[in-house]
């Protein structure tokens, strides 16, 4: 469990856990809801834009990111601000930003780097196991590109993908879970609608554990920001990586995104390696404890 000791960087237990039991807004079916309102606003914002970016002579790659860009910020953005705005939120609460200390922070970064790795292969397996349809194949594709430095994709993935998916599921969904379930049924549920609006068998699993891991931090520290960077981070790791003209077969190679690769397992081992660092270092930092709770 994440440390409390700190009062004027980490909140208080009954801050970061409130009791459950509590009829906030939303409960997992008004969040279901919400989420069939998310789906038809995307369909039908994406269906405008696409065909508005068409007129403008935009090339399908570039339309195609823009319409998903644009569309993911006004849908997302106009179904945070009704919730908000009719079930009288407060803000503060629903979107939590506290001051956390060092330590907390140069363990962040290597845990979600080596779980990305971990990550990535098991998407892997799953991609063996359940296969892409060429429909799904060219939407990556568009999403990613040929060569994976597109800075429209970049865009796309790194920032509009963290901000508006953690505003909504480890913003306002989990702010209503966490006051009417325990805590662990508010970070399971959270993580399975996480999941669940990707909508991709092969990309189920991954999102649960990530989710989880973004919604316990949430909860740990009464902050949102630790979701929104470590979700952009883990985004932001294979462009990274491009970058600096490291690109692994499984992994970054976004080439390869028609074919099932598996990750060399140096490359696994090394993810396992950094995430135990990064463990190790919010253990020796005492930002987490291993106290039974």
């Amino acid at each position: 469990m994440i440390s409390h000791q700190e009062e004027d960087t980490m909140p208080s237990s009954k801050n970061a856990f409130p009791l459950p039991g509590e009829k906030a807004f939303p409960g997992l079916w008004q969040a279901i809801g919400e989420l069939l309102k998310l789906l038809f606003a995307l369909i039908a914002f994406e269906t405008l834009t696409s065909k508005l970016f068409e007129v403008l002579g935009v090339s399908p790659d570039n339309a195609a990111l823009l319409s998903y860009s644009v569309s993911a910020l006004i849908a997302y953005g106009l179904i945070i601000f009704t919730a908000v705005k009719s079930n009288q939120l407060d803000i503060k609460k629903v979107f939590p930003i506290r001051r956390l200390p060092l330590g907390f922070w140069l363990g962040l970064l290597p845990v979600v780097a080596g779980l990305s790795v971990l990550l990535s292969e098991l998407d892997n397996l799953f991609r063996l196991i359940f296969e892409m349809s060429p429909e799904v194949i060219a939407i990556f594709s568009d999403l990613y590109g040929s060569s994976g430095l597109n800075w429209l994709s970049a865009v796309a993935v790194i920032i509009v993908a963290p901000l508006t998916e953690e505003a909504l599921f480890r913003g306002l969904f989990l702010n209503g879970f966490k006051r009417r379930y325990p805590p662990r049924i508010a970070i399971i549920a959270s993580a399975f609608l996480f999941a669940a609006m990707h909508m991709l068998p092969w990309q189920f699993l991954a999102p649960i554990v990530l989710g989880a891991l973004l919604a316990w931090l949430v909860l740990g520290t009464g902050s949102i920001l630790p979701a929104l960077i470590g979700h952009a981070f883990n985004n932001a790791i294979p462009y990274l990586m491009i970058l600096g003209g490291w690109q692994i077969p499984g992994f970054n190679e976004f080439s390869q995104i028609d074919v099932v690769v598996f990750q060399p397992a140096w490359f696994n081992l090394l993810g396992l390696g950094v995430l135990l660092i990064g463990l190790s270092i919010w253990l020796v930092s005492g930002v987490i404890k291993i106290n039974g709770r």
